[in-house]
């Protein structure tokens, strides 16, 4: 199947601002590697299109058209994870996130509040926190490059093995005062696809912890699903007459 070049340089910006948000259109340019000329009629078509937003400085960053259409879309982590985090909430308690990364943040996928009673945490979808903030992100930036990681927590490098190494991250406060947070990798075909966690309460700190082994089965679970459901798709093109 044939592609198109232009089509693949605006893709090329949208991916370029999801890692480096707030670019001008030479930075663009080059990260392209086409002239400047070039590069601005892509990020004009984006920008009228309302994919790219245009700040004050004259830096672009993702626009919310990209948010409009992402809404009809089933995250893979969302798809795969079927009553896989249905059965975790059930057996834990306990709220159940699905998270991505998304430039130097992490997302919230999608969430299941916790039936603990009427103390619980609820985590709205579409929550922005910073990767370093919640272990969510950790266990994210503890299977990044090295230098994505050591632009996050150069003081923590060894931190970050360390949870590699575990296959688990736990900390305290990311979704606000006095929450506790257990998360867990999914890795699928040696790629970081999201994290899966659970949030509570901190006077429940002991009982999160004590949810790791289900927890971690849960990501193995959501992962061979995901592969699955790759090896199952056709390639783009197959079939075409």
């Amino acid at each position: 199947m044939e592609t198109s070049q232009t089509a693949d340089y605006a893709l090329r910006v949208l991916l370029e601002l999801g890692e480096h948000d707030g670019q001008t259109v030479a930075q663009l340019s080059k990260a392209l590697d086409v002239s400047r000329s070039v590069g601005q009629r892509i990020v004009a078509t984006l920008h009228g299109r309302a994919f790219i937003v245009r700040s004050p400085g004259g830096r672009f960053r993702l626009g919310p058209k990209l948010l409009q259409v992402s809404r009809n879309i089933p995250h893979e982590l969302e798809y795969s994870s079927g009553g896989f985090l249905r059965e975790l909430t059930t057996l834990t308690g306990e709220t159940v996130i699905l998270a991505s990364a998304v430039g130097p943040d992490t997302v919230v996928v999608s969430s299941r509040s916790g039936t603990n009673g009427p103390l619980h945490i609820d985590v709205p979808p579409g929550l922005r926190v910073p990767l370093q903030k919640d272990a969510a992100g950790m266990v994210l930036l503890a299977h990044s490059p090295y230098s994505s990681a050591q632009e996050a927590l150069p003081s923590q490098i060894k931190t970050l093995e360390d949870v590699k190494l575990a296959g688990f991250a736990f900390s305290t406060g990311g979704y606000g005062p006095g929450t506790v947070t257990l998360a867990s990798p999914v890795i699928a075909a040696e790629r970081v696809a999201g994290s899966i966690a659970i949030v509570a309460p901190d006077c429940r700190a002991d009982a999160v912890l004590s949810h790791k082994g289900i927890l971690l089965e849960t990501s193995s679970k959501v992962a061979a699903s995901i592969l699955a459901s790759q090896a199952a798709q056709p390639e783009i093109g197959q079939g075409d007459g």
